[in-house]
Order: structure tokens, then C-alpha cells, then sequence
């Protein structure tokens, strides 16, 4: 059933028909006559792939909102997520600034801040991924001078850091991936 919306616009099915607005197109396909699905395993592999993917995405949604400079206009930071992470799971920013290279150590989420690489204003963007959901904080950059950054102490989950700096009205950003913290359970 389609439904025209306030606007003039189509969405949803009429017939074999299927009507969509999305990024000020209207676009209509023919639904496919038949459908053959082989389900090999490298196809339940890559939807089983998808899936988590997805879920990571509804985590994070809010954490990553403009976390990823290099996209194409008009872009969707929900379609960049889902790309990067298909290639490589667990990306969580997708930018020009250097990367931080994030470590744990005595529980901690580390990384050495090089003054070199940050002005004053940047801001520091922890994001925290557990079993049900995701949590970030962001802490301005007020002093650069060279020194470890650590986070309080982790429970298990995947945690990363990102670097964000306003520069020229646009947002630059590192590129960052998740880091996976398992807490070792006494035998």
C-alpha cells in the first residue's frame, strides 16, 4: 500500500510497483518477478555480517552523528557506518585528522597526546559500547602539552576515542576504530 504524503510524494507499493523519496528524488522500481536466493554461505555470512553491523549502528547512532568528514555530499552518516564497517568492523569515525592509536593498559583506555597534532578547542570524544548500549562524552582540549590521556577504569565492552576539531565551519575528525576490553575471569 502506498501513501501520499503531505508533499506530493509516493512512498510505499502500489502493484508490482514500489515508489521512494530519499535525498529529494522521487524514484519508483518494478519489484523483481521472481526471486531465486541460493543462501550459500558466503550470502548467510555477509547477512549475518549486516545484521551486526546494524546493531552496532543503532548503538552508536548519536555517539558517531558527523563523525565521518570524508563522505560524499549528500551522504547519510547511517550509509558511510554501514560501508566501513561491512570492510572492517568496529569503525567508529572516518577522517583527515591523525588517528589516536589507543591501548589498554592496568584497565585504562591510554593513548599518547602529542601537542604537535591538537590546538586548543579540540575536543576529545570517549565512546564506551557495551551488550545493550553505547554511551560518549566529550571533553574539551584546553591544555596540549604532550602527555598520556587515560580513561577511568573499563568493564568489558569496546571502547575508542576520537579527536574533533571545528575548523573552516566543517568538522574534521580521526579516523578511529573500536578496541575490545575483556576482563580475565579467575580460574
Amino acid at each position: 500500500m502506498a501513501i501520499l504524503k503531505k508533499d506530493g510524494h509516493l512512498s510505499g507499493r502500489i502493484g508490482d510497483y514500489v515508489f521512494q523519496f530519499q535525498k529529494g528524488v522521487q524514484t519508483v522500481r518494478q519489484r523483481p518477478s521472481h526471486y531465486n536466493d541460493r543462501r550459500t554461505e558466503e550470502q548467510l555470512e555477509l547477512r549475518h555480517k549486516f545484521k551486526d553491523v546494524q546493531q552496532l549502528y543503532r548503538k552508536v547512532k548519536q555517539a558517531v552523528k558527523d563523525c565521518f568528514e570524508k563522505k560524499r555530499p549528500n551522504q547519510r552518516d547511517c550509509d558511510v557506518f554501514m560501508s566501513l564497517n561491512i570492510k572492517d568492523f568496529g569503525m567508529m569515525s572516518y577522517g583527515s585528522l591523525p588517528q589516536l592509536d589507543s591501548y589498554v593498559e592496568d584497565g585504562c583506555l591510554c593513548f599518547h597526546l602529542d601537542d604537535r597534532d591538537w590546538d586548543k578547542g579540540d575536543v576529545l570524544r570517549f565512546i564506551s559500547v557495551d551488550e545493550a548500549n553505547a554511551r560518549y562524552s566529550d571533553t574539551p582540549i584546553t591544555d596540549i602539552s604532550s602527555r598520556i590521556v587515560k580513561s577511568e577504569p573499563l568493564s568489558e565492552g569496546e571502547y575508542c576515542w576520537i579527536h574533533i576539531r571545528q575548523a573552516r565551519g566543517k568538522q574534521m575528525v580521526s579516523t578511529q576504530k573500536l578496541v575490545a576490553y575483556k576482563t580475565e575471569k579467575p580460574q
